[in-house]
């Protein structure tokens, strides 16, 4: 149409990649039109910055909204518990039995304990955030310390537990971050425990081949609904059938993040008659060389 304009955007292949263009026609007579093509690659690359800034400006306050809403709750119901405790201990100690104190001291510590374990997870969330954690390789007795890992979660259910574990033989010299490693087997059975009735069982197992190494931990719990599996290695994320249970949904966001850092891959399946079975494979390397 006369004094009309017609522009597009369509994006061209070259040799050095693809290349988005604007093109812009318009008539220049009854039977000719003219049209003009300007590269616009620079501006789409601004806007895709720009559009991916202001997701990831979306997403964290939308994370800052659930750490505010999952710690303040957190927070409030052991702290009420250790304030409770200390006022009954101040007021009514010399009329208390034994017994009582021991109780509500055990109460405080536990209290105590679990606002430290949430620091330490908030705290360990920023320094990965910043990429301050590092990965220190050492030669790890992986039968020792699997061995160990279980034994330490072990003592501290007191029983209520059963433990099984399996674990192959060909693990010489198997090279990783023990600290990482550490953490991650503590979160995985302490989780584990955490979601599973008395009297079930927590079963670990650790298999090899000459690249890699793949260790399971598989309980009898409450598991991991369906629709919450794709997001529950997301942070502030949990279940949606954990009722009552405590938790941040910070562990297995950690979890997921240190495996990453060890080169490896995490994975959770569902358990026939119900549970959660976490995956991790680590792949076995040898220990860098030392600077001399």
């Amino acid at each position: 149409a006369e004094n009309g304009t017609v522009s597009g955007d369509i994006e061209v292949a070259t040799p050095g990649g693809p290349v988005a263009v604007e093109l812009r026609a318009a008539p220049t007579g009854t039977e000719e039109f003219v049209v003009f093509a300007r590269d616009i690659s620079a501006r789409k690359r601004l806007e895709a910055e720009v559009t991916a800034m202001l997701a990831k400006e979306r997403e964290i306050s939308e994370m800052k909204t659930r750490f505010i809403s999952v710690t303040s709750h957190e927070f409030r119901t052991p702290m009420a518990a250790a304030l409770g405790s200390v006022e009954l201990l101040h007021n009514h100690f010399a009329r208390m039995t034994p017994e009582k104190r021991e109780e509500l001291f055990n109460r405080v510590y536990g209290s105590l304990h679990r606002m430290t374990d949430m620091l330490d997870d908030i705290l360990l969330l920023n320094r990965m955030d910043a990429n301050r954690v590092e990965v220190r390789p050492a030669v790890v007795d992986l039968q020792k310390f699997i061995h160990s890992a279980v034994d330490e979660i072990r003592l501290g259910d007191r029983e209520h537990h059963r433990f099984a574990l399996e674990v192959a033989d060909d693990l010489a010299e198997f090279v990783t971050d023990p600290s990482l490693l550490h953490h991650i087997l503590s979160n995985l059975l302490s989780n584990a425990v955490r979601y599973s009735p008395a009297d079930t069982t927590v079963t670990t197992r650790v298999t090899a081949t000459a690249t890699a190494v793949t260790i399971t931990v598989e309980d009898q719990g409450i598991g991991i609904p369906e629709a919450d599996r794709q997001r529950v290695f997301e942070a502030f994320e949990r279940g949606s059938n954990v009722g009552q249970i405590k938790g941040t949904g910070l562990g297995l966001n950690i979890v997921k993040r240190m495996v990453g850092l060890l080169g490896g891959s995490i994975s959770l399946a569902s358990v026939p008659g119900g549970g959660s079975c976490f995956q991790f494979i680590l792949p076995r390397s040898a220990l860098p060389p030392t600077d001399s």
